[in-house]
């Protein structure tokens, strides 16, 4: 009966549109890093003073994260820049028309933690050193839904496929939802994609269980 109820819920997702992909597993606790703080501001205070790479060394600012850090939503890019205007009304009009929420209602945050002045001064090295503070800021807050912009999700569930390909779908992530999302700053710069990036937010709003 509960095998039932399951296809039945996957075979109702899939009419609106979303799929699925076989679950990813892993270790109950997401962070390998017991020496992290275990709340969220004390965690903030130790990424604020990180020096773990050469980011550390030139970042003029660091995106630590902020909003409601007890959201069931998590939003996370690699290293977006959440302030730039043009970005903030883009992430706020899909928050407020897709998902009906207010922006103050979602956490978000980097994976790379330190902003760096040029994109390309960020390699694989940065975020595997940065993804220890993201897997315990998720360890802390637990959200249900990880949005997961640009490149994210390659780095967390080492999928090789183009964004455009997975985007708008829902992927285990140790019991949680990872729905990767296009990238927010090549929306803005591709407006044509626009559409497809709502669309997906209106996805995870169905996802949600919302009318």
């Amino acid at each position: 009966m509960v095998k039932k109820k399951i296809v039945d819920y996957l075979n109702l997702y899939k009419s609106f549109g979303l799929e699925y992909c076989e679950p990813i597993s892993f270790n109950t606790k997401l962070s390998s890093s017991d020496n992290l703080p275990n709340n969220i501001e004390n965690l903030n205070s130790y990424i604020e003073h990180c020096s773990l790479c050469e980011l550390s060394k030139i970042t003029k600012k660091k995106t630590i994260g902020f909003g409601n850090n007890k959201s069931k939503i998590y939003i996370v890019g690699i290293s977006c820049d959440f302030q730039n205007e043009n970005i903030s009304v883009l992430l706020n009009d899909l928050i407020e028309n897709s998902l009906e929420l207010n922006r103050q209602d979602i956490y978000i945050t980097n994976l790379i933690k330190c902003t760096p002045q040029f994109k390309n001064n960020i390699n694989k090295n940065n975020i595997d050193l940065c993804k220890e503070y993201f897997i315990k800021q998720v360890d802390i807050i637990r959200p249900k839904y990880i949005i997961a912009l640009g490149n994210v999700s390659s780095y967390l569930l080492k999928n090789e496929n183009n964004i455009s390909y997975v985007s708008g779908n829902s992927y285990d992530y140790n019991g949680l939802n990872l729905i990767p999302m296009l990238d927010l700053e090549f929306v803005y710069k591709n407006p044509s994609y626009k559409d497809k990036l709502y669309n997906d937010f209106k996805k995870l709003k169905i996802l949600m269980g919302q009318k």
